[in-house]
């Protein structure tokens, strides 16, 4: 398993005036402090300039207990930047696209940015006047993720804010069961989730659900990006005369364990034989493990009591904890 790791990256001339040229090189305000914090946030740094051009640098930065991987200068042939050169140096690890970064002012680093996929920042702006504010920014940036599927049956568009205010979520699937029991999942997980979706139920409500499911896994996987810093495992709750058990950890290894005996086929028009397969393809695309054993009666209880747990049980899981690391000892989930 490789992962993605959230980058970013750096020109040597950014971090330390002087660096490839024969005087002592100075080193820029605020860089050492910005560069620990973002390390602490679980970021890997990638400094391009090699050998004696980057030699007195690198022991500097080196002498302040920074970690770095050195990036070979850019390749211009052709006239843009090699953007393959930086995956041995992550041991074939996927980028967080939405959290890494390059750091640069000039065209070079913008076309960098653009084919990585990355957003670039200017240090010495009104907005970023230096390295402390660049840190602030990138670590403090809210986990957010928008993703939209189009397919012959469905039309959907989501997007999802770990920490942002769950009062703005809205739901429209043209399925109102199926509505209530999304906005159950974004109110008692504490996730803010805008999800528009329409779909083809004049045939049936199969589509809308498992499509919609698949899209919100995709958002909110890539949401996490590296999982640096979450609980990652969580689990619940009672409804009534019904009790669900739900077990969930972000892994990165998708299995549905799913347990339940509807009294009824469907409820408020929704097939109950959908409720499983919505979890599934959910775990599938979020690459989660997620055990569900519902007991009780009322069917509606049972079904409503499932989202209730599985929400309750990823706001606890995506939530970040005291540990600044990936909770795996493999580095990667």
């Amino acid at each position: 398993m490789t992962g993605t790791k959230r980058v970013v990256f750096i020109k040597a001339a950014d971090v330390v005036a002087g660096a490839g040229r024969d005087e002592a090189p100075i080193v820029q305000a605020m860089v050492i402090p910005a560069l620990h914090q973002l390390q602490r946030a679980g970021f890997t740094l990638l400094i391009d300039g090699v050998g004696a051009e980057f030699g007195s640098a690198r022991n500097l930065l080196k002498a302040q207990g920074l970690s770095f991987f050195e990036l070979a200068a850019m390749d211009l042939a052709h006239g843009r930047p090699n953007v393959f050169m930086y995956r041995e140096l992550l041991g074939g690890a996927s980028l967080d696209t939405g959290r890494s970064a390059v750091i640069g002012d000039t065209q070079v680093d913008q076309l960098f940015a653009a084919n990585l996929g990355v957003n670039r920042y200017e240090i010495g702006g009104q907005e970023i006047p230096d390295w402390g504010a660049l840190a602030e920014q990138l670590v403090t940036r809210p986990r957010m993720a928008k993703t939209q599927r189009r397919t012959g049956e469905t039309d959907i568009t989501i997007a999802v804010n770990l920490d942002g205010d769950v009062n703005r979520s809205l739901v429209s699937t043209g399925h109102g069961f199926f509505d209530h029991m999304l906005a159950q999942l974004a109110r008692h997980s504490g996730i803010e989730m805008q999800i528009a979706v329409t779909g083809d139920l004049h045939v049936d409500e199969h589509h809308t659900v498992e499509d919609t499911a698949l899209a919100l896994g995709d958002a909110l996987r890539a949401a996490l990006g590296d999982r640096f810093g979450i609980e990652r495992y969580a689990f619940v709750m009672p409804m009534d005369e019904t009790r669900v058990n739900a077990a969930l950890d972000l892994s990165g290894r998708p299995t549905l364990v799913w347990a339940a005996d509807f009294g009824r086929s469907e409820v408020g028009g929704l097939p109950t034989e959908m409720v499983p397969h919505f979890f599934r393809s959910l775990a599938e695309r979020l690459g989660a493990t997620l055990h569900v054993e519902v007991r009780g009666e009322n069917t509606h209880h049972m079904v409503e009591g499932a989202f209730k747990a599985v929400a309750k049980c990823l706001g606890r899981a995506v939530s970040l904890s005291a540990n600044a690391s990936v909770p795996s000892t493999k580095g990667v989930l």
